[in-house]
Order: C-alpha cells, then structure tokens, then sequence
C-alpha cells in the first residue's frame, strides 16, 4: 500500500510488550463503579478520578465546574465545528427541557422547583453560603410563629401597674374637673397664646 509508514519493527515489540503487560494486570486494577446496560454488570472499563470511566460520568465536570457546558479546546484543529455542535445540543436539551416542564402535573412541578431551589448552580462556597442561609431564615421563622411564653407574675411588679392605674385615673379625674383656667398648659392651644408677653 502506497503511502502508508509501517513503525520499526523495534517499536512494534516495545508496544505488544506494553500491552501485554497492562492486559496482564488488568484484572487486579478498580474497574468503574457503574452498571453496563447491555450486560447488566458492572462496567469493565478502568475508572476516572471519580470513580467512573469516560462512559459513565467520569468526565462530568465536578464541584465549581459543575452544571456547567463543557467547552471544546482553543486548540483543537474542529473547535469551531466543535462549539456549533456543543451550542445546538444545549439548545435542543432546552427545547426538550421546555416541553417537559409543559407536560408535568402540579405536583411534579413543585417537586422540580424544590430540587431546582435545593440544587443552586453556582461554586460551592456559594452554594454553602446560600445553604446557611435558608437554614438561618428556617429558624428564624420557627422562633417567630412559636408564641411568647407566659412570664411567671411578679407581685412587686403587678403592684406598681396598679398604682400607675390608681395615679392616671386621678389625672384624668383632676382634668376633667379643673376649670378651664386651671387645665394643663398642654391642652392649650399654641396658636392662641401670646408669646411676646410670656416671654416679655
């Protein structure tokens, strides 16, 4: 075949020993923690960071990066075919996203505000931050709507009411029976008096 480059028969060796010996020891290696569709068994594929191979989440993005659009290399030789294809499938999930929200019940579109108010997007420091807050506003309202306990009566205190009741029912008794001469300077009125001669 014309054209096409055959390695070294050196670097062929080196690479059939490489891959004999990784398959050698492929079945002592952690194998991703998910479940395969088509066996129903679980995934043979060597896992990420996380846990999970490439398949199966290993390449979802995690804590400040999550539920964010990944976006392809600036380098890559297709990035502007690749970031058209990205932008199309995020609006067609939208559009499916839409029509769902369309279809749900009432209640199963309170179940989806509540996961949406209990799943903020945002880094995590925010997240916590927004977490300790609805914790805060929670007790705050559970102190406000339980009722004031009673205080114990004070006989020293409710005999000190009385006499402030005793002493105000007096005053009001004294005003009403004074002539209007003798009322209060505060019930007069400060338009009618006659200010150069008080103050001479």
């Amino acid at each position: 075949m014309a054209g096409k480059q055959i390695a070294p028969p050196a670097f062929i060796a080196a690479g059939i020993i490489a891959l004999r010996r990784i398959n050698g020891q492929r079945h002592l290696m952690s194998k991703c923690g998910a479940m395969s569709k088509t066996t129903g068994q679980q995934c043979r594929q060597l896992p990420m960071e996380n846990g999970r191979c490439y398949y199966h989440g290993g390449r979802t993005p995690k804590g400040k990066d999550w539920h964010k659009p990944r976006w392809p290399k600036k380098s890559s030789l297709d990035a502007e075919r690749k970031m058209v294809a990205r932008l199309r499938d995020l609006e067609r999930a939208e559009k499916q996203r839409q029509k769902r929200l369309a279809k749900m019940t009432a209640e199963q579109r309170a179940a989806y505000d509540k996961w949406k108010r209990d799943h903020p997007t945002g880094t995590p420091a925010q997240r916590e931050a927004a977490r300790r807050g609805r914790k805060q506003n929670e007790d705050a309202r559970a102190r406000f709507l339980q009722p004031a306990p009673e205080r114990p009566a004070d006989p020293k205190l409710a005999a000190i009411e009385r006499r402030i009741a005793e002493l105000r029912a007096q005053l009001a008794a004294l005003r009403d029976g004074a002539p209007d001469e003798q009322k209060p300077a505060d019930d007069a009125d400060p338009r009618n008096l006659n200010l150069p001669e008080i103050f001479g």
